[in-house]
């Protein structure tokens, strides 16, 4: 996957009341991310919620965490060691994501600030 993606703003829901509403990309439901994830409130899953993930990590880090996410585990969820990792490789994502779906991947998750 290269070098962490520089850092651009998602794209905006033109259709949506609220124009703070951001699109997540298709490949975290694609990935299964979302089953153990969530990006809209910040109640944690089977996995730590990603909700506010760009106010806590830096996109080097956000990035470092997807491409091995057992090289460091979020607090409280050391029991999960080798569970992203096998689901990625079973689903695929490693062999399957482009390097334009990774960095929009990244790009939306450095914006969830939790607001």
């Amino acid at each position: 996957f290269g070098e962490p993606p520089e850092y651009k703003e998602p794209d905006v829901l033109e259709e949506s009341a609220d124009a703070d509403v951001v699109t997540p990309p298709a490949s975290l439901a694609r990935y299964g991310c979302l089953g153990c994830h969530a990006v809209d409130s910040p109640r944690a899953g089977a996995g730590p919620s990603l909700y506010d993930i760009g106010s806590r990590q830096t996109p080097e880090e956000i990035y470092a965490s997807i491409k091995e996410p057992d090289a460091i585990m979020a607090e409280g969820f050391e029991y999960a060691t080798g569970i992203m990792s096998g689901t990625l490789n079973a689903n695929g994502f490693y062999d399957n994501v482009s390097d334009e779906e990774f960095d929009e991947l990244v790009s939306y998750l450095v914006g969830l600030k939790g607001e």
